[in-house]
């Protein structure tokens, strides 16, 4: 069947826009974090920020607000420490499985591509970006911009139409933290070429 072009969306706050395909929401954006949902479980959620602590930094509460993790400067382990304790703290046991993977320049961080899936209580097959990096007194910061869906068919039928919405992002404000566009990553790994060359009949 064949895919309709996107639509395009203004973001209210007037720092840029996405296209939007058939099927989804943008559910979130503030600046340049943005949630859109979709059908069977898919998601596309871009500049997704977070906090990180080296375990002896840990005082009382901290587990709260931080993903704790030894190195501060690996962005696949702060994405599986964090997956772990995501589980804990919900009750639904999860792991992160590694299923590609391949760094990428970036500015500042440590950046990586991932092609994964999510193991256990709440599973998920996904691809994107995550970085990492300290920031000071035991502390650093994470980024990720990811695609995915709560099965592996669901991830398979959507990714070109999530992809090409990431493709289709624009922001009127500052350089962006990655240079390189979602589908010249998505190239760079086996498991995504089919998808990306797809994503340009959606553009």
């Amino acid at each position: 069947m064949k895919q309709k072009k996107l639509k395009t969306q203004t973001f209210g706050d007037g720092t840029g826009s996405i296209g939007v395909a058939a099927g989804f929401t943008l559910v979130d954006q503030k600046r340049d974090s943005i949630l859109l949902t979709g059908p069977d479980g898919t998601q596309v959620a871009l500049g997704q920020y977070g906090s990180t602590i080296v375990p002896q930094a840990v005082q009382f509460g901290a587990e709260g607000y931080f993903t704790v993790t030894p190195d501060l400067s690996d962005p696949v382990r702060a994405t599986a420490d964090f997956v772990e304790q995501q589980g804990r703290k919900t009750g639904k046991p999860m792991r992160l499985k590694i299923l590609e993977q391949k760094a990428v320049p970036s500015q500042g961080m440590r950046a990586v591509l991932l092609r994964y899936r999510i193991e256990g209580a709440a599973p998920f097959e996904g691809f994107g970006l995550f970085a990492a990096g300290p920031v000071g007194n035991g502390m650093g910061q994470t980024y990720a911009s990811f695609i995915g869906a709560t099965s592996a068919a669901a991830f398979k039928k959507y990714a070109p139409a999530m992809l090409a919405m990431w493709q289709s992002r624009k922001t009127n404000f500052g350089s962006k933290a990655f240079t390189e566009v979602p589908v010249e990553l998505a190239e760079k790994m086996e498991t995504m070429r089919l998808q990306a060359i797809e994503v340009r009949k959606l553009l």
